[in-house]
C-alpha cells in the first residue's frame, strides 16, 4: 500500500474513532426528552399501519417521512426502546456520517479540506447532540448532506450519473424531512450558479436532472404530502421572527463554525472557482431558510439543521487556507491550527455531556413519587415523559407555561377540587416562561430545580412546584 492510501485509512480510522466515541459516550445516560417517546409511537403507528391509525400529528408524521421512521424501526427491533437502545441507529448514522464525507469530497475540494470538514462535523456539537436523540434529524441530516456532496462530485467530474445520485438523494431527502423538499431547490440554484461563472454548457445535463427530480419532489409533496400535514403544529409555539431565527441557526452552528464560515466565505468570495460557489450558495440557502421558514411554517430551529452543511465546508476552507499558508513553516504548527480550529466548540462539547443538553423528568418524576399522596393531582408540560417515568402516579394534565393566563386558570379550578397540585415543567435559558413562574413562586413551593452547570452559554432548567390548597 502506498503512502497516499496509507494516509487515507488512517485519517478513516480516525474519523470512526472519533465520531464513535463522542457518540456511544454516555449514550443512554440523559433521559427521555422533547419528542422522543413520540418518535416510538409513530415509529409504531408505521408498523401496524396507517389503515388503524387516527388522523393525528404522531400518525400523520410517519406517512409524511416513512423513510426516517423505517430507520428508527429497525434500530428498535435490533436494539430495544430503552433510552440507550433507541438512540443506537442515530449514533450509528452520525458515526457513519464524518467518514461518508471524507470519502465524498476529495475529488471536488482536496483530501485535507475534506478531512478538515470531516472533522469539524466529528466534533460539532449540535451534531453529537442529534446523534444521541431518539428522532430523525440525524437521518435527514446525513441524506442532505450526502445530497450536497454527490452534486459537488457531479459539476467536479461533468459526470451524469453523480448528477442522477444528486436527484435519487435529494427525492429519498423528502421522505427523511418535510423541509427537505427545498433540497433540490438549493441544489439546482447551485448548479445555476456554478455553470454561469464556468460558462460550461457541460453542466446543463447535470441541470436538467436536477430540474426532472426537483419536478418529481413537487409532484410528491402536492399529491400525496400536502394533504397529509393539514394544521401542523397550530398549536401555541414560541414564536420567531426571521432575525431571531437566522440568531438562533447561527447560535446552534456555534459561534466558532459561523465566525470561520464567515472566514470562508470572504476567501470563497475572493477566488470563486465552481465549488466555491456551489458551497456559498448552500450556505446562503441555509441561512435564506432560517429567515423565510419562519413566515411560511412553524419554526424551530431543529428545522434548519439538516441543511446545515454547506457552512460546515466554508469553515473547513478558512481553516484550510490558515492551514496550507503555514504548512511551509511548520508543519507542527499547521496541523496544531487544524486540532485548534476544530476544537474551538469543546465547551459546548463537554457541556452536552454534563446534562444531554436536554431537560430532566426523570429526576422530576422521582421528586414526585417521594412525596406523592393518592389524592394528588399532577400537571407536566410534557405528559407523555411524566407518565412514562411515573406511571404509577395520576394521569397528568397537560399545562402549557407559554400561555401563563390559561395555565394559572387550570391551576386555579384544580386546586378547588384538589387539596395537593403538582407542576412539572422544564425551559431554557433564552426562555424562560417569566409570569408562570412569578405565580407559582408566590403561590405554591418550589420542590425541585434540576439545572447542572454548563460551560457555554446553553442552560436546562426542570422546575417542581407543589400548590396546596388554602383552607
Amino acid at each position: 500500500m502506498d503512502r497516499h492510501r496509507l494516509a487515507t485509512v488512517g485519517m478513516c480510522a480516525v474519523l470512526l474513532v472519533l465520531a464513535g466515541g463522542l457518540r456511544f459516550y454516555r449514550l443512554g445516560a440523559a433521559p427521555f426528552h422533547v419528542d422522543e417517546l413520540a418518535t416510538q409511537a409513530e415509529v409504531d403507528v408505521l408498523m401496524r399501519g396507517f389503515r388503524d391509525a387516527d388522523d393525528t400529528q404522531i400518525s400523520r408524521l410517519p406517512r409524511l417521512i416513512p423513510l426516517s421512521h423505517l430507520v428508527h424501526a429497525l434500530g428498535y427491533q435490533c436494539f430495544g426502546t430503552d433510552e440507550f437502545g433507541s438512540r443506537v441507529m442515530m449514533a450509528i448514522l452520525g458515526t457513519l456520517s464524518p467518514l461518508l464525507i471524507f470519502l465524498g469530497l476529495p475529488a471536488s475540494l482536496g483530501r485535507a479540506q475534506s478531512f478538515i470538514a470531516a472533522l469539524l462535523v466529528a466534533l460539532w456539537p449540535e451534531h453529537i447532540y442529534y446523534s444521541q436523540d431518539n428522532r430523525f434529524y440525524i437521518t435527514s441530516h446525513l441524506v442532505a448532506s450526502l445530497c450536497m456532496v454527490a452534486g459537488a462530485q457531479a459539476i467536479a467530474r461533468r459526470s451524469l450519473p453523480w448528477a442522477i445520485g444528486t436527484g435519487v438523494l435529494g427525492v429519498a431527502a423528502v421522505f427523511t424531512h418535510i423541509v427537505l423538499i427545498l433540497l433540490l431547490a438549493g441544489f439546482l440554484a447551485a448548479v445555476l450558479v456554478t455553470a454561469c461563472v464556468a460558462r460550461d454548457r457541460a453542466l446543463l445535463p447535470t441541470l436538467g436532472v436536477g430540474v426532472v427530480c426537483a419536478l418529481v419532489v413537487a409532484a410528491i409533496f402536492l399529491g400525496y404530502q400536502r394533504p397529509v400535514l393539514g394544521q401542523w403544529n397550530a398549536g401555541p409555539l414560541i414564536t420567531y421572527t426571521s432575525l431571531r431565527g437566522l440568531g438562533n441557526s447561527l447560535f446552534h452552528l456555534g459561534w466558532p463554525i459561523a465566525v470561520l464560515a464567515g472566514f470562508g466565505s470572504v476567501l470563497a468570495l475572493m477566488h470563486r472557482d465552481e465549488q466555491d460557489c456551489y458551497w456559498l450558495v448552500w450556505a446562503s440557502f441555509w441561512a435564506g431558510s432560517a429567515v423565510i421558514m419562519p413566515y411560511l411554517v412553524p419554526y424551530t430551529p431543529n428545522y434548519n439543521f439538516p441543511l446545515a452543511f454547506g457552512f460546515i465546508i466554508l469553515a473547513a476552507k478558512g481553516i484550510h487556507r490558515v492551514y496550507h499558508a503555514l504548512m511551509p513553516q511548520s508543519r507542527v504548527a499547521a496541523i496544531a491550527w487544524v486540532a485548534l480550529a476544530c476544537l474551538l466548540n469543546f465547551p459546548s462539547l463537554v457541556s452536552h455531556y454534563v446534562d444531554g443538553s436536554c431537560s430532566n423528568y426523570r429526576e422530576a418524576a422521582h421528586c414526585v413519587r417521594s412525596r406523592m399522596q393518592p389524592s394528588d393531582a399532577l400537571f407536566a408540560a410534557a405528559v407523555d415523559l411524566m407518565q412514562y417515568y411515573l406511571p404509577e402516579g395520576p394521569t397528568p394534565e397537560a399545562m402549557p407555561p407559554y400561555a401563563p393566563e390559561r395555565a394559572i386558570a387550570s391551576l386555579r379550578q384544580r386546586l378547588d377540587t384538589y387539596d395537593r397540585v403538582w407542576v412539572v415543567f422544564s425551559y431554557g435559558r433564552a426562555t424562560p416562561p417569566h409570569a408562570l413562574l412569578q405565580w407559582l413562586r408566590a403561590n405554591g413551593t418550589h420542590e425541585l430545580g434540576w439545572c447542572l452547570t454548563r460551560f457555554d452559554s446553553f442552560q436546562y432548567t426542570t422546575d417542581v412546584f407543589l400548590l396546596t390548597r388554602r383552607r
